[in-house]
């Protein structure tokens, strides 16, 4: 987004080597009018932003078939295997029948577990042929000893007819166990087949601290030399997303917001790009939002980002991780030709990230990564956002 107000954007936008640069390319068009009172647009979603991009000229993927397999790379595998894995089983799971309360003991007495039979045993059972009613009624000997008289039940004692009860139960509710577990498996099974990934393969090979690096948003703010504005932000989604979302990224005053300073006005020109959950971020309008508060010259860019945060994506739910880079240029009316800018980045994320450079002077670009003071629990709403905050004073010419 320019300072001028010009916005594009691409969404759930399968194949393309760079989103950010079909993004600016419409951007660019989109200041062109068309014949006959068409209008341009500013935003392209899914597989027609590909083909869009590809008419373009654009680096995408050769053909639509090979745009499932375009930035896929081992590791990016591995951790969606994982993770799909993690999700049909945690699915298997709550698709459980509860467990009625006619199959619990009805005694206090602890149940006693059927003994585990010995290898002879085993063998026999195991070569034995199995128990059918034709079986029985051909010998009426087997049928006698798996009918006993009636005497026989009678000799056994209260205490050892409840025995047995609860060691019959307990066997049902082992069988009962073992089927819901096959089930489970047999669904886990069924679901990765259709998703593609082998059965049988071991899907990663991800050590621990491996598997949470999670490539997550690219946002960037700028101020030229003669002082406008402008913000872009390029992100892959959540992690495990479902097909054809689209975040905060590509949402008009979600993602980033940019406007130019009105000197007449005494207005500042800011900017800002936003990097999160990007639900949150969108019923916040967070990216527009930090700028309009911006406008406040009597608060630091920290501050104003800050409580915006606090009075929006803070108030929800976790997660609500979100992250804010932002700068404000502002012209002293009074002394022409004097510009002052600074440039911050909040965040109530763990960590966050940031690279800053002055590129009128020689000074080697800055690189710093954020991290939330240890005193303070996540995501709780007493802690300020600012903690981990940077705070920079670019340059101020006359």
């Amino acid at each position: 987004m320019l300072g001028d107000r010009t916005f594009a954007a691409v969404g759930a936008a399968p194949g393309l080597s760079s989103a950010i640069a079909a993004a600016a390319l419409l951007a660019k068009e989109s200041q062109q009018p068309l014949s006959l009172g068409r209008v341009r647009p500013m935003f392209l979603a899914g597989v027609e932003a590909y083909v869009w991009a590809h008419s373009k000229g654009l680096s995408t993927a050769p053909s639509i078939e090979s745009t499932a397999k375009w930035h896929v790379i081992p590791r990016a595998l591995e951790q969606w295997q994982k993770y799909k894995i993690m999700i049909y089983e945690d699915g298997a799971k709550k698709q459980q029948p509860a467990q009625h309360p006619s199959q619990s003991s009805s005694h206090d007495r602890s149940a006693t577990p059927a003994a585990p039979l010995a290898p002879d045993a085993q063998q026999t059972c195991a070569t034995h042929p199995p128990v059918t009613q034709q079986t029985v009624a051909a010998n009426p000997a087997r049928q006698s000893s798996l009918n006993p008289p009636k005497a026989e039940k009678q000799r056994l004692s209260p205490d050892m007819q409840q025995d047995r009860q609860a060691q019959q139960q307990q066997q049902q509710q082992q069988r009962h166990a073992q089927q819901q577990q096959q089930q489970q498996q047999q669904a886990v099974q069924c679901g990765l087949a259709q998703s593609g990934i082998g059965v049988h393969q071991q899907p990663w090979n991800l050590t621990e601290e491996h598997a949470g690096h999670l490539n997550d948003t690219v946002g960037a703010v700028y101020i030229d030399a003669a002082g406008r504005v402008g913000a872009g932000v390029s992100s892959g989604g959540i992690a495990m997303k479902v097909p054809g979302r689209v975040g905060e990224a590509a949402m008009y005053a979600c993602g980033c917001w940019a406007a130019d300073a009105d000197v007449s006005l005494g207005r500042p020109g800011v900017a800002c790009s936003v990097s999160g959950v990007g639900e949150v971020i969108i019923r916040a309008c967070l990216a527009k939002e930090c700028c309009q508060r911006m406008l406040n010259l009597d608060l630091p860019v920290d501050e104003a980002c800050s409580q915006v945060m606090q009075e929006s994506t803070m108030q929800e739910a976790q997660p609500n991780n979100c992250g804010v880079l932002a700068v404000r240029v502002t012209f002293d009316s009074a002394s022409p030709g004097q510009v002052s800018t600074e440039c911050s980045a909040v965040h109530c994320s763990r960590s966050m990230g940031l690279a800053w450079s002055a590129l009128h002077g020689t000074a080697a670009p800055h690189c710093q990564i954020l991290r939330q003071s240890d005193t303070h629990a996540i995501g709780q709403q007493a802690q300020l956002v600012a903690t981990g905050c940077f705070h920079q004073w670019l340059h101020s010419t006359k």
